[in-house]
């Protein structure tokens, strides 16, 4: 490996004790974390995903993660930011009522009518989530799962299982890794409430993301 890059997002932009964190990580693995702003994650992660689809003209990305929402347009007459301190271990951790997540998302509104056109493609770990539960993967293949549609109903479908089901069955559910089980309702119910406040019926998953993004920015 003769070019590395080591970034860290909301966890540790937050974190009251990034310094130490940082410092152990040093004596550890020899590697310079960077912790890098909202705005250079949401652009990283636009990179990747855009490098991902191609064949996607303009596209307004969601990076939904576990403490932020990322949300980036650059294909319209200026580019548009918007970073959301709502994720789906953030929702899961504050035990955010429906109320409170539309709340966070009010800035939204602001943009309804320039984000309209384009096409909404979702990135992070709900979206590749719901997509393999959509296929019952029990062994994941981004091939079924990179430029896969969902409609808000099949959303809504996996969204209302997933709330009846116990955690011990949703571990064990196709398509969903048993680490992600107590959060993925958390983050389905954001997606769901960020279709419904843009009026998109559906969302586009992307596979390539931030991490995609880290490594073209290296290329």
């Amino acid at each position: 490996v003769d070019c590395y890059r080591v970034v860290a997002t909301s966890a540790l932009r937050e974190a009251e004790n990034q310094e130490e964190f940082l410092g152990r990580a040093w004596e550890k693995t020899a590697m310079q974390i960077q912790v890098i702003s909202s705005e250079e994650e949401a652009r990283l992660s636009f990179l990747g995903v855009s490098r991902g689809l191609p064949s996607l003209e303009s596209p307004l990305v969601a990076d939904l993660g576990g403490g932020s929402l990322e949300l980036i347009l650059e294909g319209g007459a200026e580019p548009i930011f918007l970073s959301l301190p709502l994720g789906a271990v953030r929702a899961m951790e504050q035990n955010l009522k429906i109320t409170e997540i539309t709340a966070v998302m009010s800035p939204l509104a602001f943009h309804k009518k320039d984000f309209a056109p384009h096409p909404l493609v979702m990135a992070g770990g709900t979206a590749t989530t719901l997509a393999a539960i959509k296929h019952s993967l029990v062994q994941y293949d981004p091939s079924l799962v990179h430029g896969q549609l969902l409609k808000r109903e099949e959303i809504a479908d996996i969204y209302n299982m997933l709330e009846r089901m116990p955690l011990s069955l949703r571990r064990r559910l196709p398509g969903l890794q048993p680490e992600r089980a107590d959060i993925i309702p958390w983050g389905t119910r954001i997606i769901l409430l960020l279709m419904d406040i843009l009026e998109k019926g559906e969302i586009i998953v992307s596979e390539s993301d931030l991490l995609d993004g880290v490594i073209w920015s290296l290329a």
